[in-house]
């Protein structure tokens, strides 16, 4: 019966069409769960130079959200340090007690959070080819054991419901304000940023190729403009982060 209302909402938050019905969706997965809160940001990294985008959709208590940007606490953030680098979700109550986010700040930071009734949670984290990181979370004001038996019974279905609400992000909200727009390749441009990125010379590429050198420099020369990139090296690593560049299979 629980597995059949959780393909129900699933099959509902396919059908969102706005950024009002996405959050809608998220709560009714919240009511499913029997927890309060929810938040999924997205973070754009499009390059590490720079600072990236960060879309948020949440029903946080807004007084600590307006806190929480005004400080820009993502920079002291554990959970955002945490879904960055790692893929498995995990309990706040757990990430507080790794050594690597026992910092001062990231523990004032969750204790101040506790004052707002987000008393520990659990965030699920996204890695998506495009580059963007994303995180579901889902926040309790329950403490201790209680608290603990909620975010089990949370955990396997918010998995899925993170990738499903990800993938319809993406669909609904993909426009020039929060993405950039898609680039397309020829095929011939897309074969030389492969083998450039596997370290062949311009020569080399066109030895593998069979065609010629200034040919090469031509298809790279004409990818990195469309990418915007400012040499040969830096469109590899965009064309990386954008899934244009995949695996030999």
């Amino acid at each position: 019966m629980e597995v059949s209302r959780f393909y129900d909402l699933i099959s509902a938050l396919k059908c969102s069409q706005s950024k009002e019905e996405l959050e809608s969706a998220c709560l009714d997965f919240c009511r499913f769960v029997n927890t309060p809160w929810f938040l999924m940001g997205v973070i754009s990294l499009r390059s590490f130079s720079t600072t990236p985008n960060i879309n948020i959709l949440s029903n946080y208590p807004e007084q600590w959200m307006k806190l929480y940007l005004k400080k820009n606490s993502q920079r002291t953030d554990p959970v955002v340090s945490y879904i960055i680098a790692k893929n498995a979700p995990i309990y706040w109550s757990h990430l507080m007690t790794l050594d690597q986010f026992k910092t001062a700040e990231q523990q004032l930071l969750m204790q101040e959070a506790t004052k707002h009734g987000l008393v520990n949670g659990l965030s699920v984290p996204i890695h998506s080819v495009s580059g963007d990181i994303a995180v579901l979370s889902l926040a309790i004001d329950t403490e201790g054991e209680e608290g603990v038996k909620l975010l089990d019974y949370a955990l396997p279905y918010a998995n899925a419901f993170a990738m499903h609400l990800f993938e319809r992000y993406i669909l609904v909200l993909e426009d020039e304000h929060l993405v950039e727009k898609k680039v397309t390749l020829s095929e011939r441009q897309k074969q030389c940023l492969f083998w450039a990125c596997q370290g062949k010379t311009t020569w080399e590429i066109s030895m593998i190729l069979d065609i010629k050198e200034r040919t090469v420099e031509f298809h790279l020369n004409n990818a990195t403009k469309k990418l915007g990139a400012s040499n040969r090296q830096h469109a590899v690593s965009i064309a990386s982060k954008k899934g244009i560049i995949l695996p030999s299979l």
